[in-house]
């Protein structure tokens, strides 16, 4: 039987080798000329073999990353949202609270230097204890109202209300040190019926109302009542600066700063909204 010729399969590896160059020979569709290529092709073959995976390996490393046209974008957006989570409100409502705190301590440390005129002199003279009784009854209410019984979440308000309770029974106590006779006593049945009063508030409103937002509205409403008459209390002061046209009894400073503490709790109250704080605080601007 005489020779035959293999002919080489379509898409076998050495036809697609052999196709380049049998377009190069006179007769490309003939595939003895195709065979006489072999010496120059199993070489180029095998060398391509053994160095595709590095060629790989360098052209991937050499290549641009691929990106999609929104890619600029998504990164922006991402770094935007982690922006927006790491500040989030309850963290400006906290750091506004916390100004509101020293406002609101230097209105508490503001008749300092009365007492100071009083205990060198050694006695009260014509001034009044009911601010400070005031004062004290409005601080004790607020406490109350901030309790996680009453409403949760209001530490801040615990915290500088508590402090002002101190302040106050300080002025309180100083007083009573300089004081006799009838003020002194007026001034100890004034303190002893609010504490009874606001331990009455305390037991009746954890005993009969069981819910946050009952106890809340109870405490808040009696909150906004005492502390807008706390602060309508001074208006009488009015009569006497327009009479002297003098501001003397009505510091500058003093009513600035009740001005920066109404505006801070406000803004405190606004952020997660807290009605009572609201009304309260409009109240103080109001007669500030």
């Amino acid at each position: 039987m005489g020779a035959t010729t293999k002919e080489f399969r379509p898409g076998s590896d050495l036809t697609l080798y052999l196709r380049p160059l049998l377009l190069l020979t006179p007769s490309h569709n003939s595939t003895s000329d195709g065979i006489l290529l072999l010496p120059v092709l199993v070489p180029v073959r095998l060398l391509h073999l053994q160095f595709r995976p590095a060629a790989a390996r360098l052209s991937s490393l050499l290549a641009p990353p691929r990106r999609t046209p929104d890619a600029g974008n998504e990164r922006v957006f991402v770094v935007a949202r982690a922006a927006t989570m790491t500040i989030s409100p309850d963290t400006i409502r906290t750091a506004i609270g916390v100004v509101g705190n020293g406002t609101a301590l230097v209105l508490f440390l503001s008749p300092v230097p009365t007492f100071i005129r009083i205990w060198k002199k050694g006695s009260v003279e014509q001034y009044s204890a009911v601010p400070y009784v005031a004062t004290l009854l409005n601080c004790m209410m607020w406490v109350l109202y901030g309790l996680p019984a009453v409403h949760p979440h209001s530490m801040l308000v615990i915290t500088i209300n508590g402090t002002g309770m101190a302040i106050e029974l300080t002025y309180i106590a100083l007083f009573l040190a300089f004081s006799a006779g009838a003020v002194r006593r007026r001034v100890l049945l004034l303190l002893a019926a609010e504490v009874a009063f606001v331990a009455a508030v305390a037991a009746l409103v954890l005993s009969l109302a069981h819910t946050h937002d009952r106890r809340s509205m109870i405490v808040g409403i009696l909150c906004v009542l005492f502390g807008t008459g706390m602060y309508a209390a001074p208006l009488s002061v009015m009569k006497m600066v327009i009479q002297t046209k003098s501001v003397e009894y009505m510091p500058l400073f003093l009513s600035l700063a009740s001005l920066v503490n109404g505006i801070c709790w406000t803004a405190y109250a606004l952020i997660r909204f807290d009605l009572y704080i609201t009304q309260y605080l409009i109240c103080l601007k109001m007669y500030h």
